[in-house]
């Protein structure tokens, strides 16, 4: 049975291969340590949007995992940078 936390990501990968779930659930696993004051669910659904967004508009899919895991960590950050500034 999935937890509530891996739903999200799952759901995302509905038509992809078993190896993309866990290479995104390793990109949410890195995300979560690098920002502890997220939790799973942000950042799962920050992976899943950028998943789905560089995969619609993707010719080649070789690089997705790493630029899924730029990205994600560069909108988490720049997040992150807002609210400290408050």
């Amino acid at each position: 049975m999935l937890g509530t936390s891996s739903t999200q990501t799952l759901a995302m990968t509905t038509f992809a291969a078993p190896l993309v779930h866990d290479e995104l659930e390793s990109v949410v696993s890195t995300l979560c340590g690098r920002f502890p004051d997220r939790s799973r669910i942000e950042v799962e659904a920050v992976v899943a949007e950028v998943y789905a967004e560089l995969a619609a508009r993707a010719t080649v899919t070789a690089h997705l995992i790493p630029l899924t895991l730029n990205r994600s960590r560069r909108l988490l950050s720049f997040d992150h940078k807002e609210r400290s500034a408050k």
